[in-house]
């Protein structure tokens, strides 16, 4: 069912994580090292705009979304990192306990702070307006050596990272159009690199009619070329 959520784990598949998501977690730490932070402020957002918005809210614990930045606890392989993670749910404790196997370090459990919002709404609104969840993320990261993560960003978690002084390791406002399909091939454009071909944003059926014939015109006409080279 598409109202459904289905999570399925195996010995196997935990091998297989250890051995592919820890490397790739250290290499992201190992980076981030080097600009002095050690200590994370995870927010896992998820809070869309439009009919993405009205979808997903339509689906029986889409909340169970934030599970996906748990990965983030592996990083508490490094014995010199905190992590704190905001939740809006108690999250099962067998989950939490699962990535901590994997990390493999007895004080990895000290070095995981969660910070639970409960409530109904966007989990970064539940944060923001909790000066006691605020209070209890700040108390536990080190100063001067913290950053702010999210899961994706909307303008609103760089401004919070800003109210708690906190490097913000995300998109920019301004930057979040780069993100999309449509601008991700502006920029490609504007710097001259190679990608499929495709057409510009179309807001109406007939302006997307015609960019898609038009698409088709040239398509046909670069492979008649190619294929006159060729001969």
């Amino acid at each position: 069912s598409t109202h459904s959520l289905i999570v399925i784990t195996s010995s196997h598949i935990l091998r297989r994580a250890c051995c592919t998501v820890l490397p790739a977690a250290m290499d992201y730490l190992a980076n981030r090292r080097t600009s002095g932070y050690t200590d994370l402020l995870v927010l896992p957002t998820l809070h869309p705009k439009g009919e993405s918005a009205q979808l997903l809210n339509g689906i029986p614990g889409i909340r169970f979304y934030e599970e996906r930045m748990l990965y983030y606890i592996l990083l508490l392989h490094w014995p010199e990192v905190r992590i704190v993670l905001v939740c809006s749910y108690n999250m099962e404790p067998a989950i939490i306990d699962m990535y901590l196997n994997l990390v493999g370090r007895d004080d990895a459990r000290e070095r995981l702070k969660i910070v639970l919002v409960p409530g109904d709404g966007p989990i970064i609104s539940l944060f923001a307006c909790s000066p006691q969840a605020k209070q209890q993320a700040l108390e536990f990261l080190r100063p001067g050596q913290a950053a702010f993560v999210c899961q994706n960003s909307t303008g609103e978690e760089e401004k919070l990272a800003t109210e708690l002084k906190l490097p913000f390791l995300g998109a920019r406002e301004q930057h979040l159009w780069m993100g999309t399909k449509s601008g991700s091939r502006r920029l490609f454009k504007a710097c001259a690199v190679p990608h499929c071909p495709g057409t510009s944003l179309a807001f109406s059926a007939s302006r997307l009619a015609r960019l898609t014939l038009q698409l088709w015109q040239k398509l046909a006409a670069d492979q008649q070329q190619h294929q006159h080279q060729q001969q």
